[in-house]
């Protein structure tokens, strides 16, 4: 299922600056990065790219339940991708 415009906009500012985000899973494991970019990928598959620790990690958004904004800013704190 795709994001609604307005989860995928606020990924899209997060990507453009860069803000350092927690993505929790949907199994309950955590990352922490930078926002790269989001693409969409064969199949049709939206993904979010994070910066962890100097490698990308490419995360399928179905698999994501929750983005909170590490960086301070004035468009999300957080973001309910796939709420349980």
């Amino acid at each position: 299922m795709p994001l609604n415009c307005n989860m995928h906009d606020n990924l899209e500012v997060a990507c453009l600056y860069g803000y350092e985000l927690e993505v929790e899973m949907t199994n309950g494991a955590l990352f922490c990065g930078r926002a790269v970019t989001t693409e969409t990928r064969p199949g049709p598959m939206e993904v979010l790219v994070l910066n962890v620790k100097g490698q990308h990690l490419v995360i399928a958004m179905t698999e994501i339940r929750i983005i909170r904004a590490i960086t301070t800013n004035p468009y999300f704190s957080q973001l309910d991708i796939n709420p349980q």
